[in-house]
């Protein structure tokens, strides 16, 4: 079953790598470089997913992650966090 995928990361690059894998397998994948983007689009596209990077500049994953809990629409959406940290 295709799902609806957000993919948040400030290098344009791994959200092309990100799409790209992820659309190969039948998902519909929505963009946002940056976490009050990634609000925003969760706000307008209710996606099933999130991946989510944790080093972000200005709001970093885990904020978002924590926005995203506390409002009772987006708490149950599932949150993959996606890392270059060794």
């Amino acid at each position: 079953m295709a799902r609806r995928i957000l993919a948040v990361d400030d290098e344009p690059s791994i959200v092309r790598l990100v799409t790209a894998a992820l659309t190969a397998r039948g998902h519909e994948v929505i963009p946002a470089y940056n976490g009050e983007e990634a609000l925003d689009k969760v706000a307008l596209e209710k996606p099933d997913l999130i991946v989510l990077d944790i080093m972000m500049p200005r709001m970093d994953g885990r904020e978002v992650a924590r926005r995203l809990s506390k409002a009772p629409k987006t708490a149950t959406i599932p949150i993959a966090f996606l890392s270059a940290i060794g």
